[in-house]
């Protein structure tokens, strides 16, 4: 076996590339399925009785606006992605007014969701 050799390279670039990609990825996944679920949950109270919601409660589908509104805005290069939605009174909604008990949304998804999180990301992440 003489002259054998091994030679081992560590392509740090390549590797560092490959790993922000997949974070990328993996962050867009997590944002569509955090969006699905939002949506998933505002119709399903649909077949809830009709009037309005009771405070901490999803707030039920009148018109279908806010199911319909919501979105992501993914940055796959930064790794980061936004879900929400442009209507004023979504967030009337989620924290309520000085009238209003709020009927929460966003949070309770978030939180159901925190599991799904853990394995579509299998890496730290923090949610804001």
């Amino acid at each position: 076996m003489a002259g054998s050799r091994v030679r081992i390279e560590w392509h740090h670039r390549e590797v560092k590339r490959d790993t922000r990609r997949k974070a990328g990825r993996a962050v867009a996944k997590a944002a569509e399925a955090y969006r699905s679920a939002l949506v998933e949950e505002l119709r399903a109270d649909s077949t809830r009785a009709g009037g309005p919601s009771a405070p901490h409660e999803i707030p039920h589908m009148d018109t279908g606006k806010l199911s319909q509104s919501i979105f992501t805005d993914v940055d796959e290069s930064a790794m980061t992605a936004k879900v929400g939605s442009p209507l004023e009174y979504a967030l009337h909604l989620e924290r309520g007014t000085r009238k209003m008990e709020p009927r929460p949304f966003f949070i309770p998804v978030l939180i159901k969701m925190r599991h799904a999180f853990k394995r579509i990301m299998p890496f730290r992440f923090r949610l804001y």
